[in-house]
């Protein structure tokens, strides 16, 4: 019932369980996305970059280190959360309401408007250090 350790949110929208179960995802009112231990509920990862309230998160189906959230601000963002890395932005003419994974990781469906949107992932989705 309290909020991840070290949030300042006012507000909490969606969550999302890891398919690992070792986190879970959630969107807050203070335009963020905030990854937490389920274990401790200790705050991993907040990232920044919606420029306004995400409605939706899920994470990849086959990468829990991979999240997809969608914005009040037309925007869907595809992380890295570990590396609190933006990979994947787009923008849509409404407000995102939701989106998920198709089971095989390649496809983002995400509801827009009176729109459904069908976004290929790429297959891999991870990023590498050099």
């Amino acid at each position: 019932s309290n909020p991840p350790a070290g949030s300042r949110a006012v507000s909490t929208i969606s969550i999302a369980f890891s398919h690992d179960s070792q986190t879970v995802a959630s969107t807050h009112g203070d335009h963020t996305v905030k990854i937490s231990s389920c274990l401790t509920g200790e705050l991993w990862q907040s990232l920044e970059g919606h420029p306004r309230t995400p409605w939706t998160v899920k994470y990849h189906p086959l990468h829990s280190d991979i999240v997809a959230s969608g914005c009040l601000g037309h925007q869907v963002r595809v992380w890295n959360w570990r590396e609190a890395t933006c990979l994947q932005m787009i923008r849509l003419e409404f407000a995102i309401i939701s989106l998920t994974f198709h089971p095989s990781g390649q496809v983002l469906a995400v509801a827009n408007g009176t729109r459904l949107h069908f976004w290929g992932v790429p297959t891999t989705t991870t990023t590498t250090s050099t």
